[in-house]
């Protein structure tokens, strides 16, 4: 195993050459034996995207979890922020999802979080999990296959997830939104939320495919979103918007083709926020624009800087009550997601900000 593959927020690397399913085993038997968690025997969701390793993966994940000793709560193919809303929801004490989010089609990896979907990093357990596999201070069992273990699904986490979305939204959008899921998992979610909103769309790659034949799954390099430019202008559309692979991540195109930087979409976010919310602390990582301190200092909000990457931001804002914050990368983080990305909850802020102000996005 490559220990590169234990990154500050997560697991990631190439199957096949920085790591294989034995590996992918003793990582998550030591996650579940290293006390990272406050229970023994605990209930852990499992959840994972369409990668072409995921099959073997997640097999290994599933004969791990019951080796340890825990209960596997399984919730299928699904996007993260899909995921950590179900750790919560169930009320889980913990949660393993297979991924390697916006990565290209051969790696794969984890993202761990424990009790109300706290995300497991460098600062709070990985490293303790690194060193049990690394240097075996634990003893693991040898990986066996076995094919027979009993599957139990939840069907209805995308419900629930749904209801929760739309409690209280009334949006009434009149022009068309072009979106771009970039064959990853958010093309599987994204319609049955676009019907309830009543959303006139025009879908661009929503085929769930992680050869990703069409771009790489990463709004967070401009070069990906070229084609949905080109739409937006070409179906004179009122808003472009696109996902990375496992949906935590988005991006917006105003309806004249140009890409809205993250650190404008938060400011914009967190203006709003702030009519509701006065003298609130916002968040943001960083490399970020100094337009957000800026823009909101000067209507009596408070700021702060955090190092970039999730499992860091969202304990600041844990820490200082924070009701929001940005990331560079198209991350954001509410209160009321219990500072879990959720792509979709800032589609639909958004898109209230616009009926509201009636205006074209590149004016607001």
């Amino acid at each position: 195993m490559n220990s590169h593959i234990f990154k500050a927020n997560d697991i990631r690397g190439v199957y096949g050459k920085d790591f294989n399913e034995a590996d992918f085993y003793r990582i998550i038997f030591a996650f579940l034996k290293s006390g990272v968690l406050k229970k023994d025997k605990p209930k852990i969701v499992l959840g994972y995207d369409l990668r072409e390793s995921y099959k073997i993966l997640t097999h290994a994940a599933r004969k791990a979890l019951i080796d340890s000793g825990a209960k596997i709560i399984e919730i299928g193919p699904t996007t993260t922020p899909l995921f950590y809303f179900t750790v919560n929801n169930l009320k889980a004490d913990g949660g393993i999802m297979v991924t390697a989010s916006h990565n290209p089609k051969e790696f794969n990896g984890l993202k761990i979080v424990k009790e109300k979907a706290v995300l497991i990093g460098e600062n709070n357990g990985l490293d303790k999990i690194k060193n049990l596999v690394i240097k075996e201070n634990i003893n693991i069992p040898f990986f066996k296959e076995k094919n027979n273990i009993k599957r139990n699904f939840n069907k209805n986490v995308f419900t629930n997830y749904l209801d929760f979305l739309t409690r209280n939204i009334k949006i009434n959008i009149k022009g068309k939104i072009v979106f771009d899921t970039g064959n990853g998992m958010v093309g599987m979610f994204l319609p049955k939320l676009l019907k309830k909103l009543k959303i006139n769309y025009i879908p661009l790659y929503f085929d769930v495919d992680f050869s990703f034949p069409n771009h790489e799954s990463n709004p967070a390099k401009e070069e990906t979103l070229k084609n949905l430019q080109k739409t937006v202008i070409k179906e004179k559309a009122m808003l472009g918007v696109a996902f990375d692979g496992d949906g935590d991540r988005i991006a917006f195109i105003d309806e004249k083709g140009n890409l809205v930087n993250s650190s404008l979409i938060t400011v914009l976010i967190a203006k709003d926020i702030l009519a509701k919310k006065p003298g609130s602390l916002i968040l943001y990582s960083v490399p970020m624009s100094k337009i957000i301190p800026d823009e909101i200092e000067k209507i009596g909000g408070r700021t702060m800087k955090a190092r970039v990457g999730h499992s860091f931001i969202k304990q600041k804002a844990m820490e200082f009550n924070s009701p929001f914050g940005g990331e560079l990368s198209g991350h954001y983080y509410f209160t009321e997601t219990n500072y879990c990305e959720s792509s979709f909850f800032v589609l639909i802020k958004i898109l209230e900000i616009i009926e509201r102000e009636k205006k074209p996005f590149s004016d607001i």
